[in-house]
């Protein structure tokens, strides 16, 4: 006799390993702009100024004005988030999520700057006892975030993640910090003056 297929659903639970930690004052600032703005995540073209507001780095590795753009579904009226139409951009044969928007001056202001600044903290220690510095170099972190977490947590990440170095000269004249520029400039390292 052949078994049945369930038509439960499997219960999702949240990836193990997510270093990410939200505060309950960030979560509930995520629940406002999920619910005034929607989701942030692919790329969002708002038709009342044609700029794309949110996923502007992807839409510059996609060359969005080269891409197919797929329209799955249209709205008569915006959705309570703004919404126009939902798709995808076909890019190297794949589909990311695309929304165009019907939304003012101000909407396209906050959700540029929150899809930018996504709210939450890393858990550093699971960043530690799970992953490797090298890994999270290649992912994104910079080696001065390592760094400062090093120093903090008195940790060693290993191989050379951590080949910067940093120094701060103090000069009593504005034409000494200039010659010491140059000559480090010239040595194509990186100079920084803060008065």
């Amino acid at each position: 006799m052949a078994q049945k297929e369930s038509k439960l659903k499997p219960v999702m639970r949240k990836y193990h390993k997510n270093p990410r930690k939200i505060t309950e004052k960030q979560l509930e600032n995520l629940r406002r702009d999920l619910i005034e703005l929607g989701d942030l995540s692919g790329v969002i073209h708002n038709i009342n100024s044609n700029e794309i507001i949110g996923g502007n780095q992807r839409s510059t590795v996609f060359d969005i004005n080269k891409c197919d753009i797929q329209i799955t579904k249209e709205f008569t009226t915006p959705t309570r988030t703004g919404t126009v139409a939902e798709g995808f951009v076909l890019w190297e044969g794949e589909r990311y999520a695309y929304r165009r928007v019907d939304w003012t001056k101000e909407q396209c202001e906050k959700a540029c700057i929150v899809a930018n600044k996504a709210g939450g903290d890393w858990d550093w220690d699971i960043l530690v006892e799970d992953f490797q510095g090298d890994d999270l170099k290649k992912w994104g972190f910079e080696n001065k975030e390592l760094k400062m977490f090093e120093e903090d947590k008195n940790i060693a990440w290993g191989s050379d993640v951590l080949e910067s170095w940093f120094l701060n000269i103090e000069f009593e004249t504005e034409k000494e910090c200039s010659v010491w520029y140059d000559k480090l400039k010239k040595e194509n390292l990186k100079v920084k003056i803060i008065q």
